[in-house]
């Protein structure tokens, strides 16, 4: 059963990730119903014991896990004339079982139907799959250090852009993911922030204090 009140979705792929969230829930929505989703994509036992330790007593209301199988393929082992791509595009990866993958999150996102915010770790490899359909507006998590590249965003008219949209399209996914803010473990003592305030997608910065 799910309870009545404000309520907070989480859903994370890493330790950083997870502790981010931890210290989002604690500082700022304790009092509410925090849910979270744990990414876990064919990691060993030894990380998923480091997770759980993570989140155990941390004051979530439900924890849910979705297990996510990812096949990295590089073009240069695929057969000519695909393998060609390679000059332009190095690798990527491919969700296996992903109509029943996305089906199980979406299930899973239903389950707790009046959230008032989404959070989701900017490496999730879900996220695209839901972002326009299931979710609407979400806030991203630090998952390490590419976070604070403010590029990640921008629109560049590039070859690998094309490509990587045409691989979007054809696994349905969304082209166009862009969260209303990033939340960053430094303290507001990054040069990242000054950068973020001032960028074309409004893009809200907020910085928090994980220790």
């Amino acid at each position: 059963m799910v309870e009545k009140g404000k309520s907070n979705l989480f859903y994370c792929n890493g330790n950083v990730p997870i502790i981010m969230a931890c210290s989002i829930m604690r500082q700022l929505y304790m009092n509410d119903n925090n849910i979270l989703i744990l990414e876990r994509n064919n990691k060993t036992d030894d990380k998923k014991l480091i997770e759980d330790c993570l989140v155990k007593n941390a004051g979530w209301s439900h924890i849910q896990v979705i297990d996510v199988n990812l096949k990295f393929v590089m073009f240069s082992d695929l057969a000519w004339p695909f393998s060609l791509i390679k000059y332009f595009y190095h690798s990527f990866f491919i969700l296996k079982d992903r109509k029943k993958t996305v089906k199980i999150l979406n299930n899973i996102i239903k389950k707790y139907p009046h959230i008032n915010n989404y959070f989701f770790s900017d490496n999730s490899n879900m996220l695209k799959y839901v972002y326009g359909k299931t979710i609407k507006s979400f806030s991203y998590i630090e998952h390490g250090a590419s976070s604070y590249f403010l590029d990640k965003f921008l629109k560049k008219r590039s070859k690998k852009v094309y490509l990587k949209k045409i691989l979007n399209t054809l696994q349905g996914a969304s082209n166009c993911v862009i969260p209303e803010k990033i939340y960053l473990s430094d303290h507001g003592g990054s040069s990242s922030i000054k950068r973020f305030v001032k960028n074309e997608f409004n893009i809200m910065p907020v910085s928090l204090d994980a220790s």
